[in-house]
């Protein structure tokens, strides 16, 4: 319930207009009472990462003052860390590389939103993999300066194009109608999102990140969750 519905309900059932503030104080320290502090939820942390130890064998459980990863082999992998940089993306790959014996990357696809830090971690502990980028985010911020279907749907026809000479008749089309957004596309370099120029025999031809999407968005309210009730 919204800080602003249960000022109304508080009005409503018991006739009494209270400021938004108590009401936000009130709210926060009713769910404090279900679902129990940071502080406590954060004491918590080692014995629920021995349960899951416990609970499922094989798992990966890792833990210090900035970082909490864990994964389960074959499954998910998963980190909850302080900030996104490059420091953290190294130690998150370092470890997935462990778990799943990726050695140096050779044969495996990751597509990613190519985060500056994450994109030089990889250079380092996965240099051999083909690291894609997913289109749809190539697409929100292409919409932030060239608005418009019809670009959108030009990108889309030189994205999935399974040839270099398809690759090009697109583009040639985008650069024909707005050159400046022809420059745009190719400064986000089409290797990393193009099928015409992804590696033989990687067997994956995946454009876009639609499964972690769809995912992010089904957790987008645990995320405000204290700790352990988010995991």
């Amino acid at each position: 319930m919204s800080v602003r519905l249960l000022k109304e309900e508080v009005k409503q059932k018991f006739g009494i207009d209270v400021s938004m503030g108590r009401c936000r104080r009130a709210k926060k320290y009713a769910i404090e009472l279900i679902e129990c502090t940071l502080v406590e939820h954060y004491a918590k942390l080692w014995s629920y990462g021995e349960e899951i130890r416990r609970s499922n064998p094989g798992s990966t459980v890792k833990m210090d003052v900035n970082r909490l990863k864990q994964g389960w082999k074959g499954s998910c992998r998963r980190a909850i860390v302080c900030v996104e940089n490059k420091e953290i993306w190294k130690w998150f790959l370092e470890n997935l590389k462990y778990d799943l014996e990726m050695e140096n990357g050779f044969g495996i696809t990751l597509m990613s939103d190519q985060h500056k830090g994450l994109l030089e971690a990889v250079k380092e502990v996965l240099p051999t993999v083909e690291h894609g980028q997913c289109a749809r985010h190539i697409i929100a911020n292409l919409r932030k300066r060239f608005s418009g279907v019809h670009y959108e749907r030009m990108f889309w026809k030189a994205c999935k194009a399974s040839i270099k000479p398809l690759f090009n008749s697109a583009m040639k089309e985008i650069q024909l109608l707005n050159p400046t957004s022809f420059d745009y596309r190719m400064e986000k370099n089409p290797k990393s999102w193009c099928r015409a120029f992804f590696q033989e025999g990687m067997m994956c031809d995946a454009v876009e990140n639609g499964l972690s999407e769809s995912f992010n968005n089904v957790i987008r309210d645990a995320r405000k969750k204290p700790i352990i009730i988010m995991l």
